[in-house]
């Protein structure tokens, strides 16, 4: 069971088995991939690299009493799902403003290609914009631009950086870098220390590592 599993899910994804997980569920959880195990078989879907980076985060539900610039980054979030060029719109005004999460949300915008032409040149100067700001979120996202570019060296910096300012997904992601061995030598021990580590600060993808592994673990003893 386990090498079929394991076979399955490949190198790629191999320690994401998700028992009963949706394809919603794990596209807004930001997994790699999805499988469901079951009756001693395997499904594996692929998800999109983009599903990744997560909808920026609106602050206040009442605009009553905050600045201007924020009351056009709330509106231009509200307006994402309806009209997604007056979205982006809004909120790069509030951007060319400075508003720091309004910065973070046009990598966003870029990197989706929402109410805008997918660009992600221009999605990597917003976030590099945004981590000059010290946002967290942004070397995070740079992290994964440069990993799905297999430019490891580069993921590494971004990623530890982000690991530093307490982005506790950076810890998770690598983790996976140890796992596969990209840009550093391959120590899985310290892949699981990573993920134990992420998980317990209940980052749900290492979560989901974390009880995938304990599952191969106890496969391999039955076998």
């Amino acid at each position: 069971m386990l090498a079929d599993i394991e076979r399955a899910v490949g190198a790629q994804c191999e320690w994401m088995v998700l028992g009963g997980l949706s394809a919603s569920d794990c596209v807004e959880s930001f997994c790699d991939c999805e499988a469901e195990v079951g009756n001693g078989s395997v499904r594996v879907i692929d998800m999109m690299k983009r599903s990744q980076h997560s909808r920026p985060y609106m602050g206040p539900s009442s605009d009553f009493g905050i600045p201007a610039v924020h009351r056009l980054y709330n509106r231009s979030l509200r307006m994402v799902d309806d009209n997604e060029a007056e979205a982006f719109r809004l909120n790069e005004l509030a951007a060319h403003e400075g508003m720091h999460d309004a910065v973070l949300a046009m990598g966003w915008f870029y990197l989706n290609g929402v109410g805008v032409p997918e660009d992600e040149n221009e999605a990597y100067k917003w976030y590099r914009k945004s981590a000059r700001q010290g946002d967290a979120r942004a070397l995070f996202s740079l992290g994964q631009i440069a990993y799905w570019k297999s430019d490891f060296a580069a993921a590494l910096t971004w990623f530890t950086r982000a690991e530093d300012k307490q982005h506790h997904r950076s810890q998770f992601w690598l983790g996976k870098m140890y796992w596969r061995g990209n840009g550093v030598p391959q120590n899985r021990k310290r892949a699981r220390q990573l993920f134990a580590e992420a998980a317990r600060k209940k980052v749900t993808e290492a979560q989901r590592t974390i009880r995938f592994l304990d599952y191969c673990a106890r496969s391999s003893d039955r076998d």
